[in-house]
């Protein structure tokens, strides 16, 4: 069997198609396990939304108060954007500490905006777009950011993984994978080695003749 895995790695390091076909499969698993890691993190950890790198933060979208603008699953991206720069017609993210949703962060579409001259604020007039009735007024404050993308690919994988079955075949199959790599490169070194040890007693042989 092991002798079967290091000519079959040898055949492989011998035909370059073949190696290189294996090398974009590793570059893509490791890609998968890393959009795997971003997502995980972004579901996982509640407190992700004090989290922000150069003002960008990421949402995994939990329920369908958006549809079919995002849909659950969906990865957004938001921007720490100024109130005066928020726009009706924006998507926002922000606190829900002072309304109704209490403990939760939400996204929802700003549908009115207006400045208060007493604490100096916009203050603005979210409504989900399948929702029927508006949110309470929010201040610029409560808001992290803006929506500036919707990640296909990081909500497509998102999703998969959501299917627990799904999410260990993947799983598997890139575990596999990098398993029999590692295992056939293990072997083709001790293969190695032993032709080493081999030749060094043919060698010795020689030397007592």
């Amino acid at each position: 069997m092991i002798k079967k895995i290091i000519k079959l790695k040898e055949a492989i390091d011998n035909n370059k198609i073949i190696k290189l076909i294996i090398g974009i499969g590793k570059g893509i698993a490791f890609f998968i396990l890393l959009c795997l890691l971003v997502i995980i993190l972004v579901q996982k950890i509640p407190s992700s939304k004090n989290i922000s790198v150069f003002g960008i933060r990421i949402y995994n979208v939990a329920t369908g108060s958006m549809e079919p603008v995002y849909k659950v699953g969906d990865i957004i991206f938001i921007k720490k954007t100024e109130g005066k720069d928020i726009k009706i017609g924006d998507d926002v993210t922000f606190d829900t500490e002072k309304i109704q949703y209490e403990g939760f962060t939400i996204t929802h579409r700003v549908i009115d905006k207006k400045f208060d001259e007493e604490d100096k604020q916009y203050h603005f007039i979210t409504k989900g777009v399948a929702n029927a009735i508006e949110d309470e007024e929010i201040t610029q404050s409560q808001i992290y950011g803006k929506v500036i993308y919707k990640s296909v690919l990081l909500s497509f994988i998102s999703k998969l993984t959501n299917n627990i079955v799904t999410y260990f075949i993947i799983v598997l199959i890139i575990g596999v994978s990098l398993s029999l790599q590692i295992v056939a490169e293990k072997f083709s070194e001790i293969d190695e080695e032993d032709e080493e040890d081999d030749e060094d007693d043919s060698n010795g042989g020689e030397e007592k003749e």
